[in-house]
C-alpha cells in the first residue's frame, strides 16, 4: 500500500463499527488467521469470515471517495 493511502484507510478505518474495526484490526494489525480470531474472541469460524467479508466490503465502500479502489487493487 502506498504511504499516502496510509492516512485514507486509518480515516475510513474510524467510520466503521467497532465490530469491523476490531475484526480487522485483528487480522491486518497483529496477524491473526480467521480461525485465531474466532478462537480469540469465542465465535464460530463461519461467523468470522462472514463478518471480515462485510467488513472489507463496508472499508472498501469508505474508500472510494479517497480516490481508492478496484483500479489501484483490491482491499
Amino acid at each position: 500500500m502506498g504511504q499516502d493511502l496510509i492516512p485514507a484507510v486509518r480515516g475510513a478505518m474510524t467510520r466503521l463499527t467497532p465490530p469491523q474495526q476490531k475484526i480487522l484490526d485483528l487480522a491486518y494489525g497483529e496477524g491473526l488467521t480467521q480461525r485465531e480470531i474466532a478462537e480469540r474472541i469465542a465465535r464460530p469460524l463461519e461467523t468470522i469470515k462472514s463478518w471480515f467479508r462485510v467488513a472489507l466490503r463496508a472499508l472498501r465502500k469508505e474508500m472510494v471517495p479517497c480516490g481508492a479502489g478496484r483500479s489501484e487493487g483490491r482491499l
